[in-house]
């Protein structure tokens, strides 16, 4: 079996504490409005939220492309349908299917800045506005956001940075013990994906049931004045 078949564990990722602890804070409390990953290539971004994934089996994990065009993020008539059949029909777009699910944008910071800040305002209201001829009407999508990003790539204005929950710096590690063990890891997954994964699903299992535990504690948790 393909490696591609399997997610590399959450759980096995070596390092990248801080990361991993914005991600878990985000799968309990998703009011947080998004976490952005930036670091360089090889840092395991994109492995850590494809591994978080995993963990939220409930639910659906959707991609952005980072060239998509209004239309197929909000939806809207299909001209097609119209023009053959004279039949109004709305196509609903990709941040409609994202409710109650989780999306990604990779390399973020690659996406058209109107299309970035489009998505973070349906993040952060709920849902948006589509327009259906002269009318506009209210779309409600809810759904976890996380984005990865490159520096070296090019920036993002502040203005857009500040509307993630979290940022996190994901830098390479450095350690020389850290590092083999990272490698060790990655060779074990390419040789045997399923046997790797069946070597942490109890440590994932054990996981994922402290994430259901720390959701369903969430509403009694209440922020002292200190």
């Amino acid at each position: 079996m393909q490696s591609e078949a399997y997610a590399y564990p959450f759980c096995a990722v070596v390092g990248q504490e801080q990361a991993k602890l914005a991600l878990l804070l985000h799968a309990v409390n998703p009011t947080l409005r998004g976490v952005l990953l930036v670091g360089e290539p090889g840092t395991a971004k994109s492995t850590m939220i494809r591994g978080l994934a995993e963990l939220l089996r409930d639910q659906r994990g959707m991609t952005i492309p980072l060239h998509v065009d209004e239309e197929r993020l909000f939806g809207g008539i299909d001209t097609a349908a119209a023009i053959r059949f004279g039949e109004r029909r709305v196509v609903p777009g990709l941040l409609r299917e994202a409710d109650g699910n989780w999306l990604t944008i990779h390399e973020v910071n690659l996406m058209r800045e109107s299309i970035l800040r489009a998505i973070l305002s349906a993040a952060e209201q709920d849902g948006y506005d589509q327009a259906e001829g002269e009318q506009l009407s209210w779309v409600p999508s809810s759904f976890r956001l996380y984005g990865t990003m490159n520096p070296e790539e090019g920036s993002l204005p502040n203005a857009l940075l500040d509307r993630w929950g979290l940022y996190v710096p994901v830098s390479t590690l450095t350690d020389p013990a850290e590092r083999a063990e990272i490698v060790r890891r990655r060779l074990a997954f390419e040789r045997d994906p399923s046997g790797f994964v069946h070597a942490f699903a109890a440590e994932s299992q054990a996981l994922r049931e402290r994430l259901a535990q720390a959701r369903a504690h969430l509403p009694a948790v209440r922020i002292g004045e200190p």
